[in-house]
C-alpha cells in the first residue's frame, strides 16, 4: 500500500511539473482568440502550412467595408493570398477574434515539432519600446523572420528549445495551436 501511495504521490508530481513547464512556454501577454476554417479554404496557403513541415506563413484580418480579408504571405515571399471570409460562421468568429500584439500572428508546421503559432510582432522591441508596431518579416532563406524595426532574426526551423529563437537566446511569442479536420486554432 505505502508503494502504491508513494507511486501515485510520482506520478502526480510529474504530471504537475510537465503541465507547468509546458504552460511556460506559451505567452499570455497579448490576447489571441483566432479560428481558421480550413475546409471553406482548403486551397488557400494558409490551410496548406499548418501541415507541411518548414512552411510558415504570417497571416493579418483587415476589413474593407463589412467584408473580413486575410492577407497571408507565406514564407517563400512569393505566394500571397487575399482570403474573403463571408461564410455566416467565419464572419461571426472573425469579428471577435483577436490575433496577438498588433493583428499578426505566424502559423505553420516546424520540421521537428510539427504546428506552431507566434506573434508577428519582435518581442523584444514589445518588451523594450513603447507601442506595438514592431512587425516581423520573413528573411531570404523564408526560415528565419526578422523584426523591420531593430532589425534582430529569430529561426523557426533549429531544432529543440527555443525553435524560436535568435542568435543572443531571444524567443518569439509562441500561443497554442490545436489542428483538427476542418479548422486550426491559435489560443490563449
Amino acid at each position: 500500500m505505502k508503494t502504491l501511495k508513494r507511486c501515485l504521490t510520482l506520478v502526480a508530481a510529474l504530471l504537475t511539473a510537465t503541465s507547468c513547464n509546458e504552460e511556460l512556454t506559451f505567452s499570455r501577454d497579448y490576447r489571441v482568440a483566432f479560428r481558421f476554417y480550413t475546409v471553406y479554404h482548403p486551397a488557400s496557403v494558409l490551410t496548406r502550412c499548418v501541415d507541411n513541415p518548414g512552411m510558415f506563413c504570417i497571416v493579418k484580418s483587415q476589413l474593407r467595408g463589412s467584408v473580413f480579408h486575410l492577407l497571408v504571405t507565406a514564407n517563400d515571399m512569393q505566394t500571397t493570398d487575399d482570403i474573403a471570409i463571408t461564410s455566416e460562421l467565419e464572419t461571426r468568429l472573425l469579428s471577435e477574434q483577436y490575433m496577438g500584439a498588433n493583428n499578426a500572428l505566424i502559423v505553420g508546421c516546424s520540421l521537428f515539432d510539427g504546428p506552431k503559432a507566434y506573434d508577428g510582432q519582435c518581442p523584444v522591441c514589445l518588451r523594450d519600446k513603447r507601442g506595438i508596431n514592431y512587425p516581423l518579416a520573413f528573411t531570404g532563406d523564408g526560415q528565419t523572420v526578422e523584426c523591420t524595426k531593430c532589425k534582430r532574426t529569430f529561426n523557426l526551423r533549429a531544432e529543440g528549445a527555443p525553435n524560436d529563437g535568435s542568435e543572443d537566446g531571444k524567443a518569439l511569442l509562441q500561443y497554442p495551436i490545436t489542428v483538427s479536420g476542418q479548422y486550426f486554432q491559435v489560443r490563449n
